[in-house]
């Protein structure tokens, strides 16, 4: 009895203590847009969607706590992907493909037109687009790389089945897990399978199967694992969390997500933690939770300001973690809020 009071306590302190505190406000309210740390510091976001897809984008200066308009895109982009490259610049995928320079977006030809489709930088610096869908509304199953160096994109192997909205993850030995989604957009059924792709032979292979259905958020640990999150994507609701095992290419089960949500968005911790934060089914919440790795188990800390989903969220270079626009179903939403500790240190100078 008494473990389980002084359990309770200690839940209890952490909830009260993790507030998150409200920035600047975009400029454009959005949904579903991409938010990237440049090597300045700043966050570029990038497209999503209000009444229309959009193609503006939003600078965010950490330490003013400001959002500025950016350039426009070549193209207004929902369901696309931001990746920073290691000379700085960033490739923006999504129906076609464009990269920021750090001053404008510049077209890419050659990349085969995909949405909603999963991106990986390997250790070479290329980028591993795989499945998605379509102009036509097909799902894909091909892959291809993007090469920096010579602005090319070459088609390697094909997944075993197609997929969209699934999610990949960097292994430490250099694969990638690509696991989730969707297989059909008319059954809206689920991609129940994994599978591996092998930088040394250019290939695809499945992999042991997955305990559930995920979407989305495939999360490499710092420990090497890789966290697989429950959903809530009516009818299936499966609050199921496991993980992968690099070494054993095996999935085990953790302790039950806390709430399993549809459009919540996961990032990783400088300390090593995964913070997951709002989401929902039929209304967005403002839940906050973070999975321990050393403990394999879910709690909640707090919550948003705002409840919100299919929202943008980065670490910041300060340890703070942002997250950027959003929904909540009856709205679409253009305020931005920040957790961490800078949070704290701000608050106490100025009182």
């Amino acid at each position: 009895m008494f473990r389980k009071l002084a359990w309770l306590a200690g839940f209890v302190a952490a909830a009260a203590n993790a507030q998150t505190v409200l920035t600047g406000n975009l400029n454009v309210p959005r949904a579903g847009c991409t938010a990237t740390v440049l090597a300045d510091g700043r966050v570029l976001i990038t497209g999503g969607y209000a009444t229309q897809p959009l193609a503006s984008t939003e600078l965010f200066d950490p330490a003013g706590g400001v959002f500025t308009i950016g350039p426009d895109m070549q193209s207004p982009r929902v369901g696309h992907t931001a990746t920073a490259l290691p000379d700085g610049e960033v490739l923006i995928a999504g129906g076609s493909a464009e990269i920021f320079d750090g001053h404008a977006f510049n077209a890419l030809p050659g990349m085969t037109p995909r949405s909603s489709h999963s991106a990986t930088l390997l250790r070479d610096g290329t980028v591993l687009l795989a499945g998605g869908i379509s102009q036509t509304g097909t799902v894909l199953s091909d892959a291809e790389l993007f090469d920096p160096a010579t602005r090319s994109f070459v088609r390697v192997g094909s997944m075993s089945a197609p997929r969209f909205g699934h999610g990949a993850a960097l292994l430490p030995d250099g694969r990638v897990l690509i696991a989730g989604g969707y297989v059909a957009i008319e059954l809206h059924g689920f991609a129940l399978t994994a599978e591996i792709y092998d930088t040394q032979t250019k290939t695809f292979s499945l992999t042991n199967t997955p305990l559930g259905a995920h979407l989305d958020e495939v999360i490499p640990l710092l420990d090497g694992r890789v966290l697989l999150v429950g959903i809530d994507d009516p009818p299936l609701v499966n609050s199921i969390s496991e993980l992968f095992d690099p070494p054993t290419d095996s999935f085990q089960p953790t302790a039950p997500v806390w709430s399993a949500r549809f459009g919540a968005k996961a990032i990783v911790l400088r300390d090593g933690r995964v913070l997951i934060a709002g989401g929902g089914s039929f209304l967005a919440t403002n839940d906050l939770e973070v999975f321990d790795p050393a403990e394999n188990t879910f709690r909640s800390i707090g919550s948003l300001q705002i409840a919100r989903m299919k929202h943008a969220a980065v670490v910041l270079r300060d340890g703070r973690s942002l997250f950027i626009g959003g929904e909540d179903q009856t709205r679409v939403i253009r305020t931005g809020e920040s957790l961490g500790e800078a949070n704290k240190s701000r608050h106490r100078a100025a009182h």
